[in-house]
């Protein structure tokens, strides 16, 4: 666990390297796009689930910034 990212980040990115692990990628460019695809399954319900209140709409607005930083 990297000791940079918060209790949130840590699940958000366990729901994304279980989506991203499904299978292996030939380049650096399909395994940027599965991230991004990953990222766009995760629900705001996904984030309430896991996360305390509040913090899920601040993980949900994160993410969709983080989808164009490739």
């Amino acid at each position: 666990m990297n000791p940079n990212l918060t209790t949130a980040d840590s699940s958000l990115w366990r729901i994304i390297k279980q989506d991203v692990h499904k299978r292996r990628y030939v380049s650096n460019i399909e395994l940027k796009n599965a991230v991004r695809n990953a990222f766009m399954i995760v629900t705001p319900q996904t984030l309430r689930k896991m996360s305390r209140p509040g913090v899920a709409s601040i993980l949900h607005r994160s993410w969709k910034s983080t989808c164009g930083c490739f």
